[in-house]
């Protein structure tokens, strides 16, 4: 018997953030965004001074992200073919990886 943990759908709306590399997942309009959002905070993490400044600020860009019209995060299931959400340490995880991979660049995507 398998319970129900989370949400699971065929089809995210334009708004949420889906995870995965392949490209229709890098090219929706929700990860479109949330790459905007990782750009526009990526200054205030290089300028955190501590680990906990660092997760103080990926907790609220997550919460705001969340907060804002309804996003949410997915992850496809390939062996069922559905989405399924995942849960806010996840999403947390995402965000704090995009800043830490955009660190070390410029606004043109070149290596500092």
């Amino acid at each position: 018997m398998t319970l129900p943990s989370r949400h699971e759908l065929t089809q995210p709306s334009q708004n949420d953030v889906l995870l995965g590399r392949a490209s229709p997942v890098f090219n929706h309009p929700g990860n479109m965004r949330y790459r905007g959002i990782i750009k526009s905070n990526r200054q205030k993490y290089v300028e955190c001074k501590t680990r906990l400044d660092k997760m103080i600020l990926v907790r609220k860009i997550t919460k705001d992200i969340l907060d804002d019209g309804n996003v949410k995060f997915w992850k496809l299931d390939k062996t069922k073919g559905i989405w399924t959400e995942v849960d806010v340490r996840a999403c947390q995880d995402k965000v704090s990886h995009a800043l830490r991979d955009t660190k070390g660049y410029d606004d043109m995507g070149l290596k500092l």
